[in-house]
């Protein structure tokens, strides 16, 4: 039996100062003075937790294995009325290797484990004021010479812990040269913590809350091979692999109200990307975008297929439709390792598919442009100029109207990278004692390689992209 109990609180204080002599004299004293209108900002925060955990195990000859635990917590970043979380969790496994009847008639199997669990776990990584009043105090507004302050965040005494419960089955196999481990998992997370708008004439325009269900399921296999090895040398395949299905199971009547609200923003003039809308039985990041038939010929307008399926040229938010899941259908990593008389190396790929991807890069470099900007050159080539063209691109229109979310920019995303490679030498023994040294070793490394996708798109422009080249030498005396 196990207790626990922590408190971690915070404290930022912000000041804005100005009049630094020079950009090498960084630190807040060489300021001349504060900075004009501004003031002093800050926050601070307050978690405490009490848990308490027992745990229970049992084996029998190395054969039967049984385990439990129980685990009790409370957070202060949950409501009043919900502060404490149990959670728990069984597992069971049958080591077959250690059977006599297969030690008896398959010798050549190291390990076979047939393994299964299932348990329920809480989330509380959430900030400390989701579910209290906050106030915020605001010096430039004075009453009677006193700090006025308003309320920031509504109190919620309802929200509780986001739950989620695990069920999981697999084989550990395992031979001289072989390895192979494969699961089959069931994750049913609930309680799910969302911000939701509220009401105006409650003063605030949203609040935190439990709502709606979340089921991930999948399987995952990883194998590793050593097909030769001699002495301390080997070489190594391996892989992992995993498919994994991530959709909504419930959702609430607030959700419900939120989707109305989605599809009221989707229609908003700058609207171009898809909005985010939650259904039942849906995948859980879906695209919602209306159907495309593509560019007419004659007119250079968009065709659209309603939700009805008649055939428009009106752009409806009313005809959103689900065209695909930004989740990976399939994602895993290969590649081979070894050693073989000193030179070690490494290569690793990477890959995911199966999901859909909007491209930003097309709607925004292509269609929703004018040449006066940094654009695509398939804004001369690609787009429709006259009756007659076929082109994947509509007319160039005024700066007013743009293109909103449709199929047509929904692309498969399936995506394979070279990831990694190293190489290295272990300089011998002999080598090492005439050196003084107990151990040398140079190693050269890289990453991101190359990429293959099957979207053309723009990369390392919200985020650097760098590919990054290492030589070391680790020498041991």
């Amino acid at each position: 039996m196990d207790w626990s109990i922590s408190q971690t609180n915070y404290e930022e204080i912000v000041n804005y100062t100005e009049g630094f002599p020079n950009s090498n004299m960084k630190s807040i004293t060489f300021a001349r003075q504060y900075a004009k209108d501004r003031i002093p900002t800050g926050s601070d925060g307050l978690n405490r937790n009490l848990g308490a955990l027992a745990t229970a195990g049992y084996s029998y000859d190395n054969r039967y294995m049984a385990d439990a635990t129980i685990k009790g917590s409370a957070s202060s970043v949950f409501g009043t009325k919900n502060h404490w979380g149990i959670f728990w969790s069984a597992g069971l496994a049958w080591n077959l290797h250690n059977e006599q009847w297969m030690k008896d008639n398959v010798s050549w199997i190291n390990q076979l484990k047939l393994r299964a669990s299932m348990g329920s776990s809480g989330n509380q990584n959430y900030t400390s004021n989701v579910a209290l009043p906050v106030y915020t105090y605001y010096s430039s507004a004075y009453y009677n010479g006193f700090t006025g302050a308003a309320l920031n965040n509504m109190a919620n005494p309802e929200l509780g812990w986001e739950e989620k419960m695990d069920y999981n089955v697999g084989i550990d196999f395992r031979t001289k040269s072989l390895n192979v481990v494969l699961d089959a998992y069931i994750a049913d997370t609930r309680n799910l913590v969302f911000s939701r708008t509220i009401l105006p004439s409650t003063g605030f325009s949203y609040t935190n809350d439990n709502l709606g269900k979340v089921r991930n399921k999948g399987l995952e296999a990883s194998i590793s091979w050593t097909f030769y090895r001699k002495g301390s040398s080997y070489i190594s395949l391996f892989g992992r692999t995993a498919i994994n299905d991530n959709r909504v199971l419930e959702i609430s009547d607030v959700l419900r109200s939120y989707n109305d609200q989605q599809k009221e923003r989707a229609k908003e003039a700058g609207m171009t990307e898809p909005v985010i809308q939650y259904y039942d039985g849906m995948p859980l990041h879906s695209i919602w975008a209306v159907r495309s038939l593509g560019i007419s010929s004659e007119k250079g307008e968009e065709i659209f297929l309603n939700r009805n399926d008649n055939i428009t040229t009106t752009w409806n938010p009313a005809d959103l439709v689900n065209c695909g899941s930004s989740d990976p259908l399939f994602n895993g990593n290969f590649g081979i390792n070894g050693e073989v008389k000193g030179f070690g190396f490494s290569l690793t790929a990477t890959f995911y598919g199966g999901g859909y991807l909007y491209n930003s890069t097309l709607l925004n470099k292509v269609e929703n442009t004018t040449l006066e900007n940094n654009v695509d050159r398939r804004v001369f080539s690609g787009r429709w100029a006259k009756p007659g063209d076929i082109a994947p691109f509509k007319a160039q229109k005024g700066s007013g109207t743009v293109t909103k979310a449709t199929s047509r920019f929904v692309q498969r995303n399936n995506v394979l990278s070279l990831s990694s490679a190293t190489v290295y030498y272990e300089f011998p023994l002999r080598v090492i004692r005439a050196l003084k040294l107990s151990r040398l070793r140079l190693s050269l490394y890289t990453n991101d390689i190359y990429t293959f996708s099957s979207i053309e798109i723009e990369r390392g422009t919200s985020y650097p992209y760098a590919r990054k080249f290492s030589f070391s030498v680790n020498a041991s005396f």
